[in-house]
């Protein structure tokens, strides 16, 4: 997401203040990780490859929920510099 930017409609510049959302949902994205390591184990070599990608994918569909969730929420966008 992009700290700054202009509306489409009315060209005013305008700001965002991303650093606690993006803080948030990687810390919360951390602790959901927990869980579905424990859940889904890996067996080591070519073994493993299934399990990690079946992993891999919960992960980021978790993380993508969590993040839309986080800056749905506590995402903040406030009018930029007048010109």
């Amino acid at each position: 997401m992009k700290t700054s930017f202009s509306c489409p409609s009315c060209n005013r510049e305008l700001n965002a203040r991303v650093t606690g959302p993006w803080v948030g949902t990687i810390l919360l994205w951390t602790i959901a990780e927990v869980p579905l390591y424990m859940a889904i184990p890996v067996a080591k070599g070519p073994a493993g490859i299934g399990p990690i990608l079946l992993r891999s994918l919960i992960s980021i569909g978790i993380a993508y929920m969590i993040g839309s969730l986080i800056f749905g929420s506590f995402g903040e966008i406030r009018k930029g510099r007048d010109e």
